[in-house]
């Protein structure tokens, strides 16, 4: 299961290239206990978190993190950029009209210039 303490702590391992003989020194933890710990076999006390963090270089937050809140923290980013695009294309729409209403402005002013440019000439 990708949101356990343990998958994190492994991914964190991988990611930097720290082996847990390295980790178990860095924090100070039994390599038994670390064991533990990285098998979900053990209630993992709040100081040992942070050592693990602080090990690791990475907040205790990260560690606790929810996948399921990354994933809809991702969620969000995707609907409000959904909406973006939205914007966009409204403004998009909006700016054509209004382009095509100065045409239509700029035709007729031409037209209205056109007579009055003959009526000079008679």
């Amino acid at each position: 299961m990708k949101d356990t303490l343990s998958f994190k702590i492994f991914k964190l391992l991988k990611t930097k290239k720290i082996t847990q003989k390295e980790l178990s020194e860095k924090t100070g933890i039994k390599q038994s206990s670390l064991s533990r710990i990285l098998s979900d076999r053990y209630k993992t006390k709040t100081e040992t978190l942070q050592k693990i963090a602080k090990a690791l270089n990475v907040p205790v937050s990260s560690l606790l993190t929810d996948v399921c809140e990354e994933k809809s923290i991702a969620k969000d980013k995707e609907n409000i950029l959904s909406e973006k695009i939205k914007i966009k294309e409204e403004e998009n729409k909006l700016l054509k009209e209004k382009i095509k209403f100065l045409e239509e402005k700029n035709k007729s002013l031409e037209k209205e210039l056109k007579k009055k440019k003959s009526e000079n000439r008679e």
